[in-house]
């Protein structure tokens, strides 16, 4: 089964960083020029040395902040990915062993939880509803464990299900083309 392709939020703004660097150097150059200037209308010497000039100074300005945004960039942890909670809630999972208990309990698990949003949004609550939706997640990680299957490829599937499918909304609700009445 194909992987599903998302560039991350750090992948986009690595890209942005590499292909848009220009910009920010000139924005550098900019500023490096109104002090030189500053120090210039008051009569004083902006470079210390005069083996300095101000284009290799902006480029070594310019080479160190962009080599420390990539670095840490690189270095980020997006501890708040859809993977990396699906790990930590699988790891979590195993520690208590879930992973080992009854699929048809952890589904009325995950039933609870769906009713929790019903009752959130019935009382218009949007922070039980947020939590809700939330534990009907991790309540579905725990049941894919339970039933040995990989919630990303089940949540592939059914993408790849929705991606290309034709209906038409029918008082608020989207009915599929197959289940339209001619």
């Amino acid at each position: 089964m194909d992987k599903l392709e998302i560039s991350t939020p750090k992948e986009d703004f690595r890209d942005w960083i590499v292909d848009n660097w220009e910009m920010v150097e000139d924005s550098i150059a900019k500023s490096i020029d109104k002090v030189a200037n500053a120090y210039s209308e008051k009569g004083e010497n902006f470079l210390i040395d005069d083996s300095v000039d101000s284009d290799n100074l902006l480029e070594e300005i310019s080479e160190n902040i962009k080599k420390g945004l990539l670095n840490v960039i690189d270095t980020y942890d997006n501890t708040s990915s859809i993977d990396s909670l699906t790990n930590k809630i699988e790891d979590w999972a195993t520690e208590k062993d879930l992973h080992l208990s009854e699929p048809s309990k952890q589904f009325l698990k995950v039933i609870e939880e769906v009713g929790e949003i019903a009752e959130g949004m019935a009382k218009n609550r949007e922070e039980q509803i947020k939590d809700s939706i939330g534990d009907v997640y991790v309540t579905l990680v725990i049941l894919s464990m339970q039933l040995d299957l990989d919630i990303t490829e089940c949540i592939k599937l059914a993408y790849d299900e929705i991606k290309d499918r034709k209906g038409k909304m029918i008082g608020g609700v989207f009915i599929k083309q197959e289940d339209l009445k001619e």
